[in-house]
Order: structure tokens, then C-alpha cells, then sequence
């Protein structure tokens, strides 16, 4: 059966409980699709994951749909016996867990679903890390002395101001990107105005695709960190303006403003908005009309004389 909540890829059994142990509640779930099958169950408030032993997979409970789910159910059920008959003696208990042993607990339950480039880089950095801190160090003795320590031994080695320097070359690598294309489509906005204003052809240069769509640019600068490569620019749109009567427009080029081109084109002028339609020429005749006799109105109307203030009040 599917999860109701979570990823809904991920098969599960869940509430899975006996009568005789009314307090314990097992769901048997996949955390990666057809990965390892796991029991899961609160613990204090927490979840507690537990990987089933002989591994087991959602295929290989049955050859259905409700065999899996029975079988499930029953691995649940020897679960919630065992977990119940078990002494408080034999369950670990956490002050005494070492540094070592939580990373061996985040080795085999924490890294499921994660790539494997992910997981052997995430491994080695939290092994480096107990390794010169110590495996036996418990984890209620972790203190942030600790930290500094290990953060210290980390810059000696120049790791620390490596990657500093690393993330600082990544991040000018992407706005090197961006400049470089919001450049090369100043130009050709540039190009596509001389062009409309002088009637030219435009220019032949091939349209560069923009750095997020470029997967050497992508790959070299670590997409999705330290800001995104852009995709598209707005910057460079044909601007326009709109005559008095606002039914016409023309361009104003204010889009390459700055340009040598632009200069140009206003050195030679802006082109002349384009003659009115035999439709706008009667709607302007219409509306001046309007205008005309909404002022003979007004002057037909009584004035209020010179000595009558606003409000009624005479002087």
C-alpha cells in the first residue's frame, strides 16, 4: 500500500500493533523505492528507524500486493514481541553513545535515498572529523571547545581558506557568466535598434545561449549554489512611448540608453509617430466635440457671485 502522507513513491505499512503491547506501534516502510525495508516506531517522541534483519524489500514479501502487506504485518508483529520482552538493560542508551557509534548510525540509516557521490563525500568528511577527535569520545562530552578545535586543525592544514577561496572563485565565475551574456545581448539590442531606425539589416552574429541553459557553465559554477546563473533578461525589451491621444506609439530606444547607438539615433532624431487612422482621426473628432460642449455647459451655469464664500457664508 501507498503512504498517505511523505513521499507517495514509497511503499509502507503502517500502525501495525498487538493487543498484548498496546504501547508500541511498528510501521514497516521503504525510505528509498525498492530500497532496504526498515521498522519504524517512536521512541520518547522521536522516530527510531530500524533496518529489518535479514534484509527484506517491499518485492520480496510476496508475489502480491496483499501478500506483501500480510507479510509486512507479520515481520511488524515479531518485531513489537521482541521490542516488548527486551530488557531496558539491552536497549542502548544514548548518554553513553560515542562519536564513532554515531557516525556508524548515520552510516547505515541516515543516507538512504542519497546519491552515492553525496554519500562517500558526506562519509569522509564526518569520519575525518572522528578520526581527530576520537571514536570513543562520547557524545554528551562534546563541547564547543571541540569545534574550535577541529576548525582550528582544519585551517592549519589550509582547508579551511581553501575552500573560502574556492566558493569566492565560484561565485566571480557566475557573475562573470551573467555579465558576459547581459553584454552580449546589450549589443545585440543595440544592433536590432540601428537597424529599425536607420532601416538596415541587422547583424548576422549567432545568438549566444544564456549561461543557465549552458551546461559547462552550469557545471563550473555549482548550480544552485552561491545564486543562480540567469536564464533570460528582461533588460534589453523595445522601450515605447505613447502620443497625447495615447492610441499611438513610437520606439524611443531608451532600451540601449548609453550606447554609442543610442546617441546616434537621437542625434538623428526620434521617428515620427505614425499618421492617425481614419478611425482615431473620427474618435479624436469625437472627443473634441465632447470637450466642446461640456464647456458650453459649464459656462450656462449660474456663477455664485464675488462675495459669497464657499460654504454659503455671504461677506
Amino acid at each position: 500500500m501507498k503512504r498517505k502522507n511523505g513521499n507517495p513513491s514509497l511503499r509502507s505499512v503502517t500502525r501495525i500493533r498487538d493487543v498484548r503491547h498496546p504501547g508500541i506501534s511498528i510501521r514497516i516502510t521503504e525510505l528509498k523505492r525498492d530500497g532496504p525495508l526498515f521498522a519504524a516506531r517512536q521512541v520518547n517522541g522521536r522516530p527510531r528507524y530500524q533496518k529489518l534483519a535479514p534484509e527484506r524489500t517491499w518485492i520480496s514479501l510476496g508475489s502480491t500486493n496483499k501478500e506483501r502487506v500480510a507479510e509486512a504485518e507479520a515481520l511488524g508483529l515479531d518485531l513489537i514481541e521482541r521490542i516488548a520482552t527486551e530488557s531496558d538493560a539491552e536497549e542502548p542508551s544514548s548518554p553513553d553513545l560515542t562519536l564513532g557509534g554515531l557516525i556508524k548510525r548515520y552510516e547505515t540509516d541516515g543516507l538512504h535515498g542519497r546519491t552515492p557521490r553525496y554519500r562517500n563525500g558526506m562519509l569522509s568528511s564526518i569520519k575525518r572529523v572522528r578520526d581527530y577527535l576520537g571514536a570513543d569520545l562520547a557524545v554528551k562530552d562534546l563541547k564547543p571547545s571541540h569545534v574550535q578545535k577541529w576548525m582550528a586543525h582544519r585551517k592549519a592544514d589550509g582547508v579551511v581558506v581553501g575552500r573560502v577561496a574556492a566558493v569566492k572563485a565560484v561565485i566571480a565565475a557566475r557573475a562573470t557568466f551573467n555579465a558576459r551574456f547581459e553584454q552580449h545581448e546589450a549589443l545585440r539590442a543595440e544592433d536590432a535598434a540601428l537597424a529599425d531606425h536607420f532601416g538596415l539589416a541587422t547583424s548576422d552574429l549567432e545568438r549566444t545561449a544564456a549561461p543557465g541553459f549552458r551546461e559547462d557553465a552550469v557545471g563550473a559554477t555549482a548550480k544552485g549554489l552561491y545564486g543562480d546563473l540567469i536564464e533570460r533578461t528582461t533588460k534589453f525589451h523595445p522601450q515605447v512611448e505613447r502620443d497625447e491621444t495615447g492610441w499611438r506609439e513610437r520606439r524611443t530606444y531608451g532600451e540601449i540608453a548609453g550606447s554609442p547607438g543610442h546617441e546616434l539615433i537621437v542625434k538623428a532624431g526620434l521617428p515620427e509617430f505614425p499618421a492617425l487612422t481614419e478611425q482615431q482621426r473620427e474618435r479624436l473628432a469625437e472627443r473634441e466635440q465632447a470637450q466642446v460642449r461640456a464647456r458650453e455647459v459649464l459656462e450656462q451655469l449660474p456663477k455664485m457671485p464675488d462675495n459669497v464664500l464657499p460654504g454659503g457664508y455671504s461677506l
